[in-house]
């Protein structure tokens, strides 16, 4: 493990779940150790970044924008497959956005299509410069359980009955160490290990693309290729050795006319759900203007795109001190991980504190509410601190105003 961040509110790095754990090491695991099992590409190094976490209601879920946050933190990182085994019915603009960033940035993105059985597309799998995967049985066949379509899911790999890693404290497996998990969720990670075997072996530009390539190029054409998904099964031994004689032994065999029935997998094998954005949001996501005017400078607040939450907060303001001249800090605060909640009636009130240079010590206390139809907010906000030795400064009590950018 070379990095891990943790993008969701569970005060917790665990995975309760168990998903995680078992999607990496059917990407990734370790061999040649005389335990368990070996993933598909053993020396990947891989990053943990936790988007999904477990609920009150033991469901392992997340937000979009936190997946949005992960998908652009693990490419600035310097990511080189970033596999998601997460999806929802919903597009989610944030998401695809990051999406798009981290594919600019030269990663290769691989996404589980889904398990409900249907042609319903699921995001990001149906994204652009996201390689969809389904998922097919021992035979070679679909997995009943899959979800297919050729116009948006390019690939397949086995899916059912897959034996991988699990944590070795309890999870909502039911088993700690190793076990077998079938799911969509299973079969993405197949895909991504395999472009973990020939990423070195490509040129450094534009090796996405040419993973991508690849990986479709020496995928099998079994029955339900042309219908189920664009390109066929995937092979590793033929995407390896760039597409040269084929290394199955599996023969062709006519197109089925309708896909097997298959039990749908355990809860924790699925995709693990994304909530969408929410449809009455507290206010409309975006960045907001103003200006304290002469009490200080330019005000930004930026909302994140569920539109509940600050993210940011950007301010120059006047700060008066009991000895010597005024002071005109430039605070910024909040983050995606710390941020501001914004009530259902649009309301918010946060005390941030900040360790400043010009100024020490900063309390900052901003109030306010959102006005979704006229898109603006507005409130009050005032900042303490000291500057020198002891020398307290304030800003008082100061009105603001703010309207959304663009």
């Amino acid at each position: 493990m070379i990095a891990a961040a943790n993008f969701t509110a569970s005060n917790t790095t665990a995975d309760l779940s168990g998903h995680g754990t078992h999607v990496a090491g059917i990407a990734a695991a370790s061999f040649d150790n005389d335990t368990g099992i070996s993933g598909m590409a053993p020396n990947a190094r891989l990053m943990d970044v936790k988007v999904l976490a477990v609920g009150a209601d033991g469901r392992t879920s997340g937000d979009c924008a936190d997946v949005a946050d992960g998908i652009v933190w693990a490419a600035n990182q310097g990511a080189d497959v970033i596999n998601m085994s997460l999806g929802s019915p919903s597009p989610c603009p944030a998401m695809a956005l990051a999406i798009d960033y981290a594919f600019n940035r030269g990663a290769l993105l691989v996404a589980a299509a889904g398990n409900d059985g249907t042609t319903d597309r699921l995001y990001p799998a149906a994204y652009d410069h996201v390689l969809s995967v389904a998922a097919t049985d021992n035979g070679d066949r679909i997995a009943g359980f899959s979800n297919r379509g050729a116009s948006w899911v390019d690939v397949a790999a086995p899916g059912v009955g897959i034996v991988s890693t699990l944590p070795t404290y309890d999870n909502a497996t039911g088993v700690v160490g190793y076990g077998y998990l079938s799911g969509t969720s299973m079969a993405a990670p197949i895909v991504s290990g395999i472009a973990g075997l020939i990423w070195d072996r490509l040129p450094a530009v534009d090796a996405n693309r040419d993973a991508e390539a690849r990986i479709v190029a020496s995928a099998e054409a079994i029955p339900g290729t042309g219908t189920y998904w664009r390109y066929g099964r995937v092979d590793a031994c033929r995407a390896v050795t760039a597409n040269g004689p084929r290394c199955s032994g599996i023969p062709l065999e006519p197109p089925l006319a309708s896909p097997p029935t298959a039990p749908p997998p355990s809860e924790v094998g699925q995709p693990a759900p994304i909530a969408p954005p929410l449809a009455n949001r507290p206010a409309v996501p975006g960045t907001y203007k103003g200006s304290l005017g002469r009490a200080g400078g330019p005000l930004r607040l930026r909302v994140g795109d569920r539109g509940d939450a600050l993210i940011r907060i950007q301010v120059t303001v006047q700060l008066r001190c009991q000895a010597g001249p005024a002071r005109r800090p430039k605070i910024a605060a909040l983050s995606t991980t710390e941020y501001g909640k914004i009530e259902q009636n649009g309301r918010f009130a946060l005390r941030v504190r900040r360790p400043g240079k010009v100024v020490r010590s900063q309390q900052i206390q901003i109030n306010g509410t959102f006005e979704v139809a006229k898109r603006r907010v507005g409130g009050t906000l005032r900042v303490t601190g000291v500057a020198g030795g002891s020398n307290r400064c304030d800003s008082r009590s100061i009105r603001w105003t703010a309207r959304l950018a663009g």
